[in-house]
C-alpha cells in the first residue's frame, strides 16, 4: 500500500500522516527556485540526516548526493523539478517521528516548511512529561523548541544550526542556541515583557561594553528593549554569552545564555593550502566531515595535536597543505564542553592556467576524426 502526504490531516504545528507497518510512503516538498534540498528525521530528541540532492545544472535532474539508507529511501522528483518526493518503503517502528524537508536557493540559509509526523498505527507513545501528556497536537516540548513554530525556521549552510538542534534537545535548561555568519550580524533576543526599559549587562569571561542605541558605531550595541547586536562577526566571537536584565520592577535579575556558533564557507583550489583560523582560546578539538562521509573524524585536539603530516599549526591557524579534493566537506570546532563554536563549509575547485586559451581546445568533432584517424593508421602498421 502506498501512502503520500496528501492524505495527511492537521494537527497543531505538523502535518500528521497514520499509515501501517511495511507501507511505502511519500513525503512531498516544493522545490520552486529551489536548488539543493534535504529531508531530516527527528525522533526521541536526535536529527538526523536522511538524503540529500542538488539539481544539475541545466536543473532538469535531481541529483543525490547523500543517502547512507539506501536502498530503502529514495527521493524523486517531476519532470520539472519543481517537486522533491521522499520515498520510504516498508516503515517500521523506527521511521515514526517528524520530518523536515530543508531546500536551499542561492543564499547562504536552508529553509524548511510545516514538517510531517510520520506514526504508526498501534504504536503505543509513551509521553515524557506531564505537560507533554497535556498537549493535543502530539508534539513534545523537546519537538516544539526544534521546531520553532514550523513554518520559515531557517539554516545557516544546514549544518551549524542542525548540530545545536541535538545540542539543545538534550538538556531543558541548554543555553539558546544562535547562528551568524562570519562578517554578518547576529541578534541576542532577550525576549522582556516588562513595561520598564530594563538595563542589561553582557558577559563572556568579561563585561562586554554595550552601546545603548542601534545607531551607534561600537560593534555590540542594544536594540529595542533589550536585544543585543553583535556587528561584523569573526570567528573569536563564538561561544558563550551571558545576558543580564533588570528593571527597577523586577527583584531578581532575569538572566538569559547563549551559546553562539558562527558559520562561513570557503572555497580552496586544488594544490593550495587551506588556512582555517579556527583555533581560539576555547577550542578543543577540530573535527572534518567530507562529502561521501557520515561519520567526523578528528584533525586536531588540544591534548593529542595534530592528526595528518600534512597539516600544520601557526599563529592561531589549523593550516592544510596540498589541499585535496577529498579535504573539502565541513569542519566543525568543538570546545571541553562539546559544544560547537564553528563550522566551516570547504570547496574545492581546480582553475586552469591563464596561458592556456580556448583555441587550444579542439570541438568534439575534430576530437572525434583525430581518433578515428589514429585508429585507420593503427590498423595499416
Amino acid at each position: 500500500m502506498q501512502t503520500t502526504s496528501s492524505d495527511v490531516s492537521v494537527r497543531g504545528s505538523s502535518d500528521l500522516l497514520r499509515v501501517q507497518t511495511g507501507e511505502n510512503i511519500s513525503l512531498n516538498c516544493s522545490m520552486t527556485n529551489r536548488y539543493e534540498v534535504a529531508w531530516y528525521h527527528l525522533r526521541s530528541g536526535e536529527l538526523d540526516l536522511l538524503i540529500a540532492a542538488e539539481k544539475d545544472k541545466k536543473g532538469r535532474k535531481l541529483l543525490i548526493n547523500y543517502n547512507p539508507n539506501s536502498p530503502r529511501l529514495k527521493m524523486t522528483a517531476d519532470a520539472w523539478v519543481t517537486r522533491a518526493t521522499l520515498v520510504i518503503s516498508g516503515v517500521t517502528e523506527s521511521d515514526s517521528g517528524l520530518y523536515f524537508c530543508g531546500t536551499k536557493s542561492d543564499a547562504p540559509e536552508m529553509f524548511f516548511d510545516k514538517p510531517f509526523r510520520l506514526e504508526i498505527e498501534g504504536l503505543i507513545v509513551v509521553q515524557e512529561t506531564e505537560e507533554e501528556a497535556d498537549n493535543t497536537d502530539g508534539v513534545t516540548t523537546k519537538e516544539r523548541a526544534l521546531m520553532f513554530g514550523g513554518v520559515g525556521l531557517a539554516v545557516f549552510n544546514g549544518l551549524c544550526i542542525l548540530l545545536l538542534f541535538c545540542f539543545f534537545a538534550n538538556s531543558e535548561t541548554s543555553p539558546t542556541p544562535v547562528v551568524g555568519i562570519k562578517g554578518g550580524n547576529v541578534t541576542l533576543p532577550c525576549q522582556y515583557t516588562g513595561s520598564e526599559i530594563p538595563e542589561i549587562d553582557l558577559t563572556r569571561s568579561e563585561n562586554i561594553s554595550v552601546c545603548q542605541t542601534e545607531e551607534c558605531s561600537c560593534r555590540v550595541c542594544k536594540k529595542g528593549a533589550c536585544d543585543v547586536v553583535i556587528k561584523d562577526l569573526s570567528f573569536s566571537d563564538a561561544g558563550t554569552y551571558i545576558l543580564k536584565v533588570s528593571d527597577q520592577t523586577e527583584l531578581e535579575q532575569q538572566i538569559r545564555t547563549y551559546q553562539l556558533c558562527i558559520d562561513d564557507e570557503i572555497s580552496v583550489k586544488i594544490g593550495e593550502e587551506l588556512k582555517l583560523d579556527v583555533l581560539l582560546s576555547n577550542a578543543d578539538k577540530v573535527q572534518h566531515q567530507s562529502r561521501r562521509s557520515t561519520g567526523w573524524k578528528q584533525d586536531w585536539s588540544r591534548t593529542d595535536g595534530v592528526q595528518s603530516e600534512r597539516i600544520t599549526i601557526r599563529d592561531g591557524n589549523l593550516i592544510i597543505n596540498e589541499f585535496t579534493a577529498r579535504d573539502a566537506g565541513s569542519y566543525r570546532v568543538l570546545d571541553s564542553d562539546e559544544e560547537i563554536l564553528i563550522t566551516v563549509k570547504v570547496k574545492s575547485f581546480l582553475r586552469l592556467p591563464l596561458n592556456v586559451r580556448s583555441s587550444q581546445f579542439k570541438p568534439l568533432s575534430v576530437f572525434l576524426v583525430d581518433l578515428a584517424q589514429v585508429r585507420l593508421h593503427s590498423q595499416h602498421i
